[in-house]
């Protein structure tokens, strides 16, 4: 559907990059990202309303990362992003950069405004790939608990990023 890699290519490919960026100490970046409320989009405007969603949000995904990236569909409404040689401000950067485009698309004329929660965590010296999967999906579930539609960053207390959700009307 959104031609994206799945779960299982895209954990193959971050268990190889953390090997990677361990030995040749380099940065490697994670970002989970959720849309927000997206059962809503399923109820409200039907599957193929969802559908197309999804695959407009994966297109938005390829159009803002580098060929270098590797953006997969974990499962639902949940994307990870893979970033290898890229440090903390960078992937804020990108994350706010993913969520302000998110806020602005409108998959075919659909009457709701789409918004993405993204949890990013960066790699920590002697961390594997499972670590640094939880630390991530950790700041994305703060995200979604400080109000949805803003990025978090992992750190020893899970730094706020940004957030704009004093802009967008919630449709809870």
């Amino acid at each position: 559907l959104t031609h994206l890699a799945n779960r299982r290519y895209f954990m193959e490919r971050l268990q190889q990059g953390v090997v990677q960026a361990q030995s040749r100490r380099h940065a490697l970046s994670i970002l989970m990202m959720d849309l927000d409320h997206f059962k809503q989009i399923n109820d409200s405007f039907g599957h193929a309303a969802g559908d197309t969603a999804l695959t407009a949000f994966a297109e938005l995904l390829r159009a803002l990362v580098r060929m270098s990236d590797l953006p997969g569909r974990l499962g639902g409404e949940e994307f990870g992003l893979y970033m290898f040689d890229t440090h903390r401000h960078v992937a804020a950067a990108v994350a706010e950069r993913i969520r302000a485009s998110t806020w602005e698309l409108r998959p075919n004329g659909l009457d709701h405004r789409l918004s993405v929660s993204i949890g990013i965590a960066v790699l920590e010296p002697e961390e594997d790939a499972e670590a640094l999967i939880r630390r991530a999906d950790a700041a994305l579930y703060q995200a979604k608990n400080q109000g949805r539609n803003r990025v978090v960053i992992a750190g020893p207390e899970s730094e706020h990023a940004t957030g704009r959700e004093e802009n967008a009307p919630r449709k809870d």
